[in-house]
């Protein structure tokens, strides 16, 4: 969170339980944003929260068909360009996003532990990653 700068999308995939909620929480940290306001928006589908930079926070678990998205005119808010949009669920709607972006896919591995799979499409988010893998996994450039 820390790193993003507004205009980013990322996209979140993995089943129930596996913790987007709770990334998209520590995410929003990063963005000042106060973590323990983040909640799923189930069943509004879309929050927006006030930091450095705006969060906007999807849950695209009750749609059922991609179409519905363009029809709530949420698409509309990968422009905007002063906050960032952070989506749950978003392999249902990927065929109506952007190919740039970043992908993250989590699983469980046990019980207790939690795989994460980070794709970037894009130079923007091939810097980003390599930022976050500086600054987070101490790796050298």
């Amino acid at each position: 969170g820390r790193l993003l700068q507004g205009g980013e999308l990322i996209c979140l995939e993995g089943e129930l339980g596996t913790g987007k909620t709770c990334l998209v929480q520590g995410i929003a940290e990063g963005m000042e944003v106060a973590s323990h306001c983040i909640s799923s928006p189930t069943f509004t589908l879309h929050h927006e929260y006030h930091g450095r930079i705006s969060l906007h926070h999807l849950d695209l678990y009750r749609i059922e068909q991609p179409e519905e998205i363009e029809r709530l005119g949420l698409l509309e808010l990968l422009d905007d360009e002063k906050g960032a949009v952070v989506i749950e669920w978003a392999e249902k709607v990927q065929k109506l996003l952007p190919e740039e972006q970043l992908a993250i896919r989590i699983w469980w591995e046990d019980e207790n532990t939690r795989r994460f799979e980070l794709h970037a499409v894009g130079q923007h988010y091939c810097d980003l990653l390599k930022q976050f893998a500086n600054q987070s996994l101490g790796n050298k450039p």
